[in-house]
């Protein structure tokens, strides 16, 4: 019997624990299918019952309660969460949902006041919507601080997510290269992302760019703001071969196919041609392709546009390949 009782008792609690932890996954899927009310019951069952999940339940509740609008209980229940288990791997979420409440509420948060790094950025981008003027320069500060490579994206980020003219002024500043390779490659593709607005920016970075690898994200931003007409100039004029191949390759993807089939007209280069015949197939320029086809002389460019042809699944590829085969 004395072997007996403690194996019951710790079945017993196995079982409870067992239970518990389904009580907090049913919880957890209701919050994701928005049954905010049902979670809201499960998980005050589970914080009272001060098990191995009672932070994260007293998280989770608090989650659930913002959401239902009930802010002041929600807040309530963090500051005793955070009380209780200060040490917990869940103060970090407590305290950005915190501030997040804070600031929806319309409390004015000081992002100086913030001692951790990611808390400080949430009150700036909360701030950025309010007033640009003051948290742009606090986003430069960032940028131009010695904080972690991390913490300068996402001060980047939300930097890109303005229409603010300083905030693009900034942005475009690192692209130029004031700044280090990774952040330059981010702000370049940010710039990208923003639209054509931005193509006078990265023009001028192109330009005053030595570095290829930076001029290859500028290519590949004008393919993001659908800048044919850059391409297509970048394309016919670029010296360096490896860029004008790369200029190729985004004006296919860009759906330039016009421009590409003037250009294999006049272009004397057989490895530019082929390069050409590439974008033509990256871009589904079948009918250009067949074009190219039928007036080809060299041999070889004629089989590399066929073989192009055989691969895609267009009427006019179909059409070309069977007159072929007669």
């Amino acid at each position: 019997m004395k072997i007996i009782l403690p194996l019951l008792v710790a079945a017993v609690l196995l079982k409870g624990a067992d239970a518990d932890e389904k009580n907090y996954q049913a919880a957890l899927s209701m919050i994701d299918g928005k049954e905010y009310q049902a979670a809201l019951m499960k998980l005050q069952a589970e914080v009272q019952a001060q098990g191995t999940r009672t932070e994260a339940a007293m998280y989770w509740t608090a989650y659930a309660q913002n959401k239902l609008g009930d802010r002041t209980a929600a807040l309530k229940m963090l500051a005793e969460m955070q009380a209780k288990f200060g040490k917990s791997q869940w103060v970090d979420d407590a305290r950005a949902l915190q501030l997040e409440i804070n600031q929806a509420s319309g409390k004015k948060i000081s992002p100086e006041e913030q001692a951790d790094e990611d808390l400080k950025l949430m009150a700036i981008q909360g701030l950025m919507y309010a007033d640009p003027g003051r948290s742009v320069p606090l986003l430069e500060e960032i940028l131009n601080s010695q904080k972690s490579l991390r913490l300068k994206k996402q001060a980047l980020f939300v930097l890109s997510q303005s229409g603010n003219a300083k905030a693009q002024e900034t942005i475009g500043r690192i692209a130029k290269g004031n700044s280090t390779p990774d952040l330059q490659k981010m702000a370049i593709h940010n710039l990208g992302i923003g639209g054509k607005r931005n193509a006078p920016i990265l023009e001028d970075v192109y330009n005053s760019a030595a570095d290829v690898a930076v001029k290859k994200e500028v290519l590949q931003s004008f393919m993001l703001m659908g800048e044919k007409e850059r391409l297509a100039k970048l394309a016919a004029t670029e010296k360096n071969e490896e860029l004008r191949a790369t200029a190729i390759h985004w004006l296919g993807l860009s759906g330039g196919k016009e421009s590409l089939a003037q250009l294999y007209a006049t272009e004397t280069s057989l490895k530019v041609k082929k390069q050409i015949i590439n974008g033509l197939f990256i871009g589904g320029g079948a009918k250009e392709l067949v074009q190219v086809a039928r007036a080809e002389k060299d041999m070889q460019l004629k089989k590399e546009a066929v073989r192009m042809l055989s691969m895609m699944n267009s009427r006019e590829s179909t059409d070309f390949l069977a007159e072929l085969l007669k």
